[in-house]
This record gives structure tokens, sequence and C-alpha cells, in this order.
């Protein structure tokens, strides 16, 4: 019995490969379109993102802020108030009214080593004053970072009235050498204490 060309010497010829190799062709195309079928499927379901969605409303169970926003707190001997500096406060004194705002504390330019201890001087604004209200370096009370208390007895530069002129603004500063720190400084007008600033001094 003969053998065909693609049998001779135990080796398979050109097209003898191409006829193994016909099915696995087919196979691998069947398991591409099938992978391709799932690959759309999966992507038909996902939802579309909306370029547009945003974050809802806060959840309900959180708590409501009681207390508004930038609105300036108004003290009175009765109802004394604390705050820091930058931030004004109604005062309201039975002999009148006006908003006070105090900044600082300013401090010398740094130098090393940083020492304890720095002059630190506040500014206080007066506005929109209606009625009497007394202005007295005296008034003021200043505790440093280690707990010492400080009394001014003068303004430092130009002296401002005795009174605060009736809807003006008037600018005046205290100053005292004072360890650095967390520290206060109270107002009391005529000896009533209304108002306090919480501050901290910075070498640094």
């Amino acid at each position: 019995m003969g053998l065909s060309k693609g049998q001779r010497g135990g080796r398979t010829t050109r097209s003898g490969l191409r006829l193994l190799a016909l099915p696995f062709a087919l196979l691998a195309a069947s398991i591409g379109l099938a992978a391709c079928g799932s690959a759309s499927a999966i992507r038909s379901d996902a939802p579309a993102v909306n370029p547009n969605d945003v974050y809802g409303p806060l959840p309900s169970w959180l708590p409501k802020a009681t207390v508004p926003v930038d609105k300036v707190a108004v003290a009175t001997p009765r109802s004394p108030q604390l705050g820091i500096p930058g931030n004004p406060i109604e005062v309201v004194l039975a002999t009148g009214r006006t908003l006070v705002t105090l900044s600082g504390p300013t401090v010398p330019p740094f130098v090393t080593p940083p020492p304890p201890a720095v002059t630190s001087t506040f500014t206080i604004t007066l506005s929109r004053t209606s009625g009497t209200i007394p202005i007295a370096a005296s008034d003021f009370q200043l505790i440093d970072g280690n707990g010492n208390r400080f009394q001014p007895t003068a303004f430092v530069g130009a002296q401002p009235p005795k009174v605060a002129p009736d809807g003006r603004s008037v600018t005046f500063e205290v100053s005292e050498f004072m360890a650095v720190g967390s520290g206060s400084i109270r107002w009391a007008p005529g000896g009533v204490p209304i108002a306090t600033w919480e501050y901290t001094v910075e070498d640094d």
C-alpha cells in the first residue's frame, strides 16, 4: 500500500499542518466571540455615570448648628463675652453702647535665640458709639503665658479721650512686657467686666 505525500517519511506536510490547525482556530474564534459577548453584556448592565452627580443633603440625624455664623456677640454686665482678636463685640452698658474690636498682639522682629518674654502691643478700636463709654488704661487687665497679671497705667502713643466720641471711631493701644504663650486681656469699662479676649504671644 503506498503512502500519500503527506505521510511519507513520518513527516507532516504543510497541507497536513493546515488541516490540523483549522479546528483550533475555529475553537479560539468561538471563545473570543463568547468573551466579547459577555463583556458587552457587563458593560450594558453597568449604570451610566452622570458628570453632574453631586453629594446629597446632610443626614437628618446630624446635630443642627445653634450658633449663627458671623453674628456679633453682645456683651452686657450680666452676660460678659469671650472673644478672640479680630472679632468685634457689641458692648451694652447702662450708660451707652459701642462696638469694640481688639487686634494683636504685635511683637518686635524675631531674634535668635527667642527670648522668654517680649513687648506685646494690643490695638483697641471703639466704633458706632452712642451714649457714654468711658476709656481708661486701668480698665484693661492682661494675663501672660506665665499667669502674671498686668494693669496698664497709660495708653501707648497718642492718648484717646476719656469718653468714646459719639458716632465716631477711636483707636488706642496698650502694651506690656510679657512672657510668650497663651494669655488673655479683659476690659472692664468703669470697673464692670464686660469682655475678655484670648490670645497667643509668639516669637518664632
